[in-house]
Parts: C-alpha cells; structure tokens; sequence
C-alpha cells in the first residue's frame, strides 16, 4: 500500500505512471487503473502491477526478457549511435536519420514520435547527415551531424545540433527552432561525436576540413 502525497480537488483528472523501471532485478511494471477524475472520495484501486524477474541468461547467452535478446528493424536503416537513459529505455539513432525509442523489453517505445520513430533533421534539409545522439539531464535529447545548405553552386557543410523533447518533438527553444549550426570556417565541418558535460555544456567532436 503506498499514499500519494498531497490531496485533489474533485473535478482534477489524474493519470499515474511509472517513471522509472526496476533495474535490480530487471522488471517492466505498469499501473492498472491509472487514469480518471477525483470524485468526492479517495482513489483506492489504483495498483502497480511487474512481471517477475526473469531469471539471468547464462553468461554471454542472449537476454530473453529483451524481445528474445534481439531486436532489429532494417526499414529503419543501420544503427550509428544509441543512448540509454535513466529508466532504462533506449535511444537510437540510425543512418536513415531515423530516431527510435525502445522500452526495457525491447519494444518500441509509441508514447515516442510516431510509434516510437522520429525522421530526425539539423537545419531541415534532406542532404543533412546526422552522427550521433545524446542525453542531457532533463531528458532531452540531443543529435549532431553534418547540416548541409544549398545555394546557388556552393553547399555549406557545417557541424550542426537539433534538440528534441522527451516525447519526441523538436524543442523550439533550442537555439533557432530547435537548431544551431557551427562553422569552424573550414570547407566542410562534420559532428560525429556529441556528449554533455556534468554541468550541462554540450561538447562536439568531429571533422574540419580547412582547405
């Protein structure tokens, strides 16, 4: 039995989740009843229900609990990058710059994007290439690559970063509209490592070509 703190007023829907999945051992847990409306008296059907803990592959074997230990979809392209965050889901970045989400259990994650997919862009043109993923502390979530530009005859290649929400979606307040491209004056510039540092500041690593 367990009390949430606080009290509603009738009239407040409510929608309890589990935010963080057990890790020790691996479960996958879920509320039943989860959502409605306060009325004029407590909610007392409310319950957090697991799946027991399968027992540990033998070494080096495959996970069985994660979708047979496999989980593959070609339509999607080749996997680059991939992050993993504090619940336990997974994030994938792949090179048809595809982003995908996957649950502990190795389903796709369809409170995510599209049914658990994001067709991810830098600065919005088809010719970007995007490298890599990150995770900042807030849940977002981070990709670099090469932003290309077209104009006349020349086309910009510089390093280029687009943050995305939690629930998939671009963050507007992300540098412009979710974007900020960097050019290190080189003739082309390429990002195909990002990471964050404790305090935030993101790092890139990758490629300038000067001459």
């Amino acid at each position: 039995p367990f009390t949430l703190p606080g009290t509603f007023a009738p009239g407040t829907a409510y929608n309890l989740d589990v935010e963080v999945q057990p890790s020790n051992p691996l479960q996958v847990c879920r509320v039943t009843n989860g959502q409605g409306t306060i009325v004029n008296a407590n909610i007392t059907d409310l319950a957090v229900v697991c799946d027991p803990p399968a027992p540990p592959p033998a070494g080096g074997a495959l996970d069985p609990g994660f979708a047979g230990g496999m989980v593959s979809n070609p339509s999607h392209g080749r996997i680059l990058s991939m992050a993993l965050q504090p619940d336990g889901r997974i994030v994938v970045l792949t090179d048809f710059n595809k982003l995908l989400r996957y649950q502990v259990d190795g389903t796709l994650d369809t409170s995510f994007g599209s049914n658990g997919v994001v067709s991810a862009t830098l600065g919005g043109s088809a010719l970007d290439l995007l490298r890599a993923v990150a995770l900042q502390a807030d849940g977002g979530i981070l990709v670099a690559g090469m932003a290309r530009a077209s104009g006349g005859s020349t086309t910009a290649e510089d390093m280029g970063i687009k943050r995305y929400l939690p629930n998939g979606t671009v963050d507007a307040a992300f540098g412009t509209a979710g974007f900020v491209r960097v050019d290190i004056a080189g003739r082309a510039d390429d990002a195909n490592a990002i990471a964050v540092q404790p305090d935030g500041k993101i790092v890139l690593g990758g490629l300038a070509v000067m001459t």
